[in-house]
């Protein structure tokens, strides 16, 4: 309360006047400096006019309520439970009372601080593949200063990113136009739970008063979801067969099959003999089917587009960008990056549906797969997956990634 003029109502002392009083359009002529003062004139009031003793009537002790909130900020209940009060103790004392029960917090400031570092990282993904992230940060890495993070459930961490201290710390394309073409063949890929079923796609990065930007080679297997990313100035017969030639390089395990959409960047002659060349068979999405490339559509919009956005990049930046992917973000991708691996579940009418309860890394799929040496390369062990996964922790090496794509940001001149 802020108020200055001490109360003085000694000349009201009887029921009538108070009836008056309350009926009066006046404004009051005094008020209190405290709380204190106002608890010990109501202690006063409620003695002067007798409100306990016997005799008084229930509408007689409306009107000495009523008089007492005329003359106070306080509520008709909590003036009902000073009353009570004056009763049990004989007297009223102004204090903070007891301490409500808090639970305790379990998510600090701190936390949201480190999600938003995380989230700076790896843009943002989802909170089940986050919580992953963070759990092999604390079990594996020993950070334990992710503990609390390693525990969240999904839906808590959009909770903390609209929180204030995660937000202080928190950071036009054409279509393809298909074409019908005699290579490959028109099937949806069977993986059977193995590795080595590619899927391809071709992600522009935008025009520029009618000039061309970049593009971005993406490639990822169906079971594991490895994935490589090349870029090229321009799409051509020429250099699809030699990215593709390069990328199969990167992948860990022996390629089987690739399959696309009806791009005339993939199926195409020079393409198809370096597939014949390695033995993989290639395949390509049937007519009105398009789920048999979701998984590679998902990953342009998840990866690429997130990370290197939707603005015109030169062509002649492809190189830069192409030493980015080879050098960091590929790495990043595969031993680091978490995603969520579906498992088929087949009702009882017979119907597929994808349930997605585990979330990983590709690597750490991959190495999930039994008897999976039988499917790696000649020069790849499963030690050597493991030592590479465990040169850094995903959070450490999701701040390389970052920071290595902003000095190629700053090096790409933007248009």
């Amino acid at each position: 309360m802020d108020m200055n003029i001490n109360m003085n109502d000694s000349n009201i002392v009887s029921l009538r006047q108070v009836e008056e009083t309350i009926l009066s359009r006046v404004a009051p002529a005094f008020s209190f400096e405290s709380h204190e003062k106002a608890y010990a004139w109501i202690s006063e009031v409620l003695n002067r006019f007798g409100y306990h003793e016997k005799g008084r009537t229930k509408k007689e002790k409306i009107s000495i309520r009523r008089y007492i909130k005329r003359f106070t900020t306080y509520s008709k209940s909590q003036i009902t439970r000073l009353v009570k009060e004056k009763k049990k103790t004989g007297t009223l004392k102004y204090g903070k009372g007891k301490k409500r029960h808090q639970f305790k917090k379990i998510y600090t400031p701190e936390d949201a601080r480190l999600l938003s570092e995380a989230d700076n990282a790896y843009r943002r993904m989802s909170g089940m593949a986050m919580r992953k992230v963070f759990e092999d940060e604390f079990k594996i890495y020993g950070k334990n200063e992710y503990e609390h993070l390693a525990k969240i459930s999904h839906g808590h961490f959009y909770r903390l990113r609209n929180s204030d201290t995660y937000k202080e710390n928190a950071l036009s394309v054409g279509r393809t136009i298909s074409v019908a073409r005699p290579i490959g063949i028109r099937k949806k890929p069977q993986p059977g739970g193995l590795p080595g079923y590619v899927r391809a796609d071709t992600v522009h990065q935008g025009d520029l008063e009618g000039v061309k930007g970049v593009y971005h080679v993406n490639l990822v297997d169906e079971v594991t979801q490895w994935e490589i990313l090349f870029c090229v100035d321009s799409i051509t017969e020429i250099s699809m067969a030699y990215v593709l030639a390069e990328a199969l390089r990167f992948f860990p395990f022996v390629i089987f099959g690739f399959h696309s959409d009806n791009g005339g960047e993939n199926i195409n002659g020079s393409v198809s003999e370096v597939l014949q060349k390695l033995f993989i068979e290639q395949t390509k999405s049937r007519s009105g089917k398009c789920n048999d490339n979701a998984l590679i559509e998902s990953k342009n919009g998840s990866v690429v587009r997130k990370h290197m956005g939707h603005w015109h990049i030169p062509k002649y930046e492809a190189r830069k960008i192409n030493g980015f992917y080879r050098d960091c973000f590929n790495e990043f991708l595969n031993f680091h990056r978490m995603c969520a691996c579906p498992t088929t579940v087949v009702g009882e009418n017979g119907k597929k549906k994808k349930i997605y309860e585990k979330t990983m890394t590709p690597c750490q799929k991959l190495l999930s797969i039994p008897e999976v040496e039988k499917y790696l390369r000649e020069d790849v062990t499963i030690a050597s997956l493991q030592e590479k996964m465990l040169r850094a922790s995903h959070i450490e090496y999701a701040k390389i990634m970052h920071e290595a794509k902003q000095k190629l940001f700053a090096a790409i001149k933007k248009c």
